[in-house]
């Protein structure tokens, strides 16, 4: 994520081939690791941070435009390989041993001619594959206070609540004054898997007419345990980009160019693929029935994430539809552009909050005699699923007049408008 001006990440509009990339999942485009893959994949990028044109808009903060390779009539490619690994990593303060990590990030691309002077294609495909040490330091129940025995008096441990001190892991470092809790601390590793293709089509029909296309696959995962070593988390995200771009000269001062995409973002998050310990998957301590254990929060402690689909979900689904005409015109000492927009957003989210509940305990005390504080569960299908809906259209002209030699005035003017958003599930007042 980038700021530019002072102004937020979600603030800044992303081009690739002249199509909006933005991706509301990540502030910014970006895989389960926030990062952009394809790098070999770019011919040329710029960025306008200020005072740009009236060409641009959509946004408040800056413009990062993109634009992919093309193929020519000769062939090329390229073959790449980066490795990183733990070998000359230190340990910081808090590993017990140095955590092992390992990133291959890997890749191709070639382009080469379809018919000679005609028709053009460029591949690109680049891998990541890594796995990331991760060292957590967690504060549990100290030997006694699993016994009720505390530095404020014994207490006896209630029956419901005994089951869920499996949960927690007997401390493995120092315990810390009074004596009611300890230190636990585990290595676990995040895991990686990213794959990113792009491809562009580029066809001359004639000296005034061409044609370009382009699509992008983006799909990476990520999983990892969570802070008490109970589960495996993980996020997912598929990105996909396809692009269709026709210029058009009607001679030397005139030009148009349509450019048509698709935008298409999903991404999933708060996921429990799997059980580390079995207690995670034990329907048997849910607290709502056919659900498994939800979380636990005590002051003292480490919050307990509980089993499995006990996590929040979030799950997105950006879908953008864009089309752009632009005419450009030189008349003397006039650069005159012309154009119009417009773009069809449907987002599709569902978000589900503690689906199985959350106790929260003001002390170490009352957890282990069952007084809770309060209990926080999400109900679901109340305000989720969203079906949002919303248009954007503008329209421009700019002109770049070129008054001497050595002085040119911009001059430029954009409207632009979009509707009420309106959720497809009449979960909005208007």
């Amino acid at each position: 994520q980038i700021s530019v001006s002072g102004g937020r990440p979600q603030q800044n509009n992303y081009l690739l081939d002249g199509i909006t990339i933005n991706d509301y999942a990540n502030a910014a485009p970006g895989s389960v690791l926030g990062l952009d893959l394809g790098a070999d994949a770019v011919e040329e990028f710029s960025v306008v941070t200020s005072n740009y044109p009236a060409t641009y808009g959509r946004s408040s903060g800056g413009v990062i435009n993109a634009v992919t390779r093309s193929g020519s009539n000769a062939f090329h490619g390229t073959v790449y390989e980066f490795l990183r690994n733990s070998a000359l990593d230190a340990r910081n303060f808090f590993d017990v041993t140095k955590p092992p990590f390992r990133r291959n990030q890997f890749g191709a691309s070639a382009g080469a001619p379809i018919q000679k002077d005609r028709a053009f294609f460029f591949a690109n495909y680049e891998g990541l594959r890594q796995s990331l040490g991760t060292t957590q330091v967690d504060t549990v129940l100290s030997p006694a206070a699993r016994s009720g025995q505390l530095s404020s008096g014994n207490v006896t441990v209630d029956s419901q609540v005994a089951p869920y001190l499996a949960f927690y892991p007997l401390p493995n470092g120092r315990i810390l004054p009074p004596g009611d809790t300890g230190i636990f601390t585990f290595s676990g590793q995040q895991v990686t898997r990213e794959d990113y293709f792009t491809t562009r089509l580029d066809r001359e029909f004639s000296e005034h007419d061409s044609l370009s296309g382009t699509y992008v696959s983006d799909t990476a995962k990520t999983i990892q345990p969570d802070k008490l070593d109970t589960k495996l988390t993980g996020v997912q995200s598929r990105r996909q980009l396809f692009t269709l771009l026709e210029n058009h000269t009607f001679g030397s001062q005139l030009v148009n160019s349509f450019r048509l995409g698709f935008n298409r973002v999903v991404a999933l998050l708060g996921q429990t693929p799997g059980a580390i310990n079995p207690l995670a998957a034990d329907v048997s301590l849910g607290f709502l029935p056919g659900h498994t254990a939800g979380g636990i929060s005590v002051l003292e402690l480490t919050d307990l994430p509980g089993g499995l689909g006990a996590n929040s979900v979030f799950n997105f689904h950006w879908n953008s539809i864009q089309a752009y005409d632009d005419i450009a015109l030189n008349r003397g000492n006039h650069s005159l552009r012309f154009g119009l927009s417009v773009e069809r957003i449907r987002n599709n989210t569902l978000a589900e909050s503690n689906p199985n509940g959350v106790f929260t305990f003001q002390s170490i005390s009352d957890f282990l005699t069952n007084r809770p504080y309060a209990l926080d569960i999400g109900l679901p299908g109340t305000i989720s699923p969203r079906g949002l809906r919303q248009t954007v259209a503008a329209a421009y002209a700019q002109d770049d007049f070129r008054w001497y030699r050595n002085f040119t005035v911009n001059l430029g003017i954009r409207y632009e408008m979009a509707t009420v958003p309106s959720d497809a599930h009449g979960r909005l007042a208007t």
